[in-house]
């Protein structure tokens, strides 16, 4: 999406300074015991996946992960410390700031669904045919047993 007005310059959901840096504080720590992102996610009960995103600054780490990472990395309750000091950017996830902020000055807005139609135009049955998972609604006449699968049989 280079070059794309759709690509975003923000890395990461809800993503902050305080979140990169505590993302850095518990890099370090890890690599002052010698551990990898591998090693250390079983000891703090998480995947690899998810260490790393905590480290890259673009997931929130619970608190169980910061007292596990205390004591598997032993660090002087400098992560418990920097743990409280932790915010989020307010309002929208980065990924979706650009698109509010087109709508926002948009004229018209044109948008496809291929299984649903958005807004207000749905009728009662439809609405709960959908909010149902019903593949029809109650209304709409139900194709017979065997359907078109009976008719296409081969001599």
């Amino acid at each position: 999406m280079r070059g794309s007005p759709m690509a975003s310059s923000s890395p990461g959901p809800g993503t902050s300074d305080s979140l990169k840096v505590f993302g850095a504080v518990l890099k370090t720590f890890r690599e002052r015991v010698s551990l990898t992102q591998e090693q250390l996610a079983p000891l703090v009960c998480y995947s690899p996946h998810f260490v790393a995103s905590v480290e890259q600054g673009r997931r929130l780490p619970p608190d169980d992960l910061v007292e596990r990472a205390e004591e598997a990395l032993d660090a002087f309750g400098v992560l418990r410390a920097a743990a409280r000091h932790i915010t989020r950017q307010p309002g929208l996830a980065s990924w979706f700031r650009l698109w509010a902020q087109l709508e926002a000055t948009a004229v018209s807005l044109c948008t496809y669904e291929c299984r649903v139609v958005p807004g207000l135009l749905q009728t009662e049955a439809y609405a709960r045919a959908v909010m149902l998972n019903e593949a029809f609604p109650s209304s709409v006449p139900r194709p017979a047993a065997g359907g078109v699968r009976g008719r296409r049989r081969s001599p």
